[in-house]
């Protein structure tokens, strides 16, 4: 392993041509309708991407040259994208970025974006919450309010193909995929 430490640390795209070796060798085994990636931050997306071809260029021939060929083949052939993002400024910019870049240098399709952790406006006047005795009551619910109206700007900045919810409490994190997909499901 220090050998394939040495050479993912020296060699052009080998660390990323290594991790997308998993998600590619699952479209291969054709196990899956789709293959679903937590990919890493969007600022080195387009890097594990052009790993492939990078390493392909680099090498002359063989069976290392095969593989990120086919490799490549399968990134440009049968991969899209879809994005999440928090809503809020940082996040919703570095995606923006992210879609621009991918269509720019037509590196994968991005097919959607989805805002995650989107807090639902309240149904409540500002006058009642003035009303609120002062408090953690009325902390939290201007708090919430606050949060709610940040996060409209920038989901109209995002357009969102869809968006998840803030799921408030503890939830497990089986109980976290289980709500997110019955919201997938009736999308």
């Amino acid at each position: 392993t220090r050998a394939l430490t040495v050479l993912a640390e020296t060699a052009p795209g080998i660390r990323e041509i290594i991790t997308m070796g998993k998600p590619v060798f699952e479209v291969w085994a054709s196990r899956w309708d789709h293959v679903i990636v937590d990919a890493p931050p969007l600022g080195q997306l387009a890097s594990y991407l052009r790993a492939p071809q990078a390493v392909a260029s680099i090498v002359p021939a063989g069976r290392i040259r095969d593989q990120a060929m086919a490799m490549a083949d399968v990134l440009n052939s049968d991969c899209e994208l879809i994005l999440g993002a928090t809503a809020s400024e940082l996040p919703v910019n570095e995606t923006l970025e992210a879609v621009a870049l991918m269509k720019a240098e037509s590196l994968v399709p991005v097919t959607g974006v989805i805002a995650n952790r989107v807090v639902e406006p309240l149904d409540i006047a500002a006058r009642t919450v003035a009303r609120l005795p002062d408090g953690p009551h009325r902390g939290a619910v201007e708090l919430h309010m606050a949060v709610a109206e940040d996060q409209t700007t920038w989901l109209a900045e995002l357009s969102p193909t869809f968006t998840i919810p803030y799921l408030f409490g503890l939830l497990t994190p089986y109980e976290v995929a289980a709500r997110i997909g019955d919201l997938l499901e009736a999308a």
